[in-house]
């Protein structure tokens, strides 16, 4: 039993963790961007703290079942453990609360409010005309697409089954049937696989360290800079050729 219980603190740790990650992903692009603390940047040894943070309290909200606190019982087709949504009991209800909040609705208002500031961070310094050539322009309709799309995905993933959870603890007697009760759980687990595809399509820092990582230091689609530059001087070369060609000598 001891290793069950184990096993089913693994899993869902790891699904919490994800997703305090995601929040910590967004805290970071603020501080990156927008510098709401000055010149202070994102290190390796901090975003190994914001890593660490992530799970630390992921395991704080996990491992309460455990000694007392809560408890975890199969869902669905019993494919899968969660916390007992069905318990009326007032220990076991307050557990649920407080797993709600704090790893749902923290989350979520955090990634909300990080990338929310970053949008409008943006659109100021694009009204006061600092950028060049539409820079900004380009950039925050860059990060605005990249939000909703993460936005969307973490309401797809994680909505349902907040939704589902919550029915149950206001009517303990509803009946769900059970498959309908396990595509919310599934949705959750999806999170894990469609998380690092957004980033990795639509954040070019992410492109660069991650698809070296998976094909073993190269990078199929990187432009070797040397054979831009040279096609960059030839194009640059026949442009001025043809318009010398056109001079008529007097």
């Amino acid at each position: 039993m001891s290793d069950l219980k184990f096993g089913v603190l693994h899993k869902r740790a790891v699904r919490i963790a994800a997703l305090c990650t995601i929040a910590v992903i967004a805290v970071d692009r603020v501080v990156v961007v927008c510098k709401p603390m000055g010149t202070l940047t994102f290190t390796a040894k901090q975003a190994l703290s914001g890593i660490a943070l992530s799970w630390t309290w992921s395991l704080i909200w996990n491992t309460p079942p455990l000694f007392g606190w809560g408890s975890y019982q199969l869902e669905g087709v019993e494919t899968s453990c969660a916390p007992d949504w069905y318990n009326p009991d007032p220990v076991n209800m307050s557990y649920i609360i407080c797993f709600f909040c704090f790893c749902f609705a923290v989350p979520f208002i955090t990634i909300v409010v990080s990338y929310g500031y970053l949008m409008w961070t943006l659109r100021q310094v694009a009204k006061l005309g600092v950028a060049e050539g539409g820079t900004t322009s380009k950039a925050e309709a860059q990060v605005s697409k990249m939000v909703l799309v993460m936005i969307m995905a973490f309401l797809v993933c994680w909505l349902p089954y907040a939704a589902f959870a919550m029915t149950v603890v206001i009517n303990p007697g509803v009946y769900i049937d059970p498959i309908i009760a396990t595509i919310p759980m599934y949705l959750t687990k999806t999170s894990t696989v469609y998380n690092p595809i957004i980033y990795i399509f639509m954040n070019k820092q992410f492109q660069e360290c991650v698809i070296p990582f998976l094909f073993c230091g190269r990078n199929p689609w990187a432009v070797d800079k040397s054979v831009s530059s040279a096609e960059t001087s030839v194009t640059t070369t026949s442009s001025s050729s043809t318009k010398r060609s056109k001079v008529v000598p007097a």
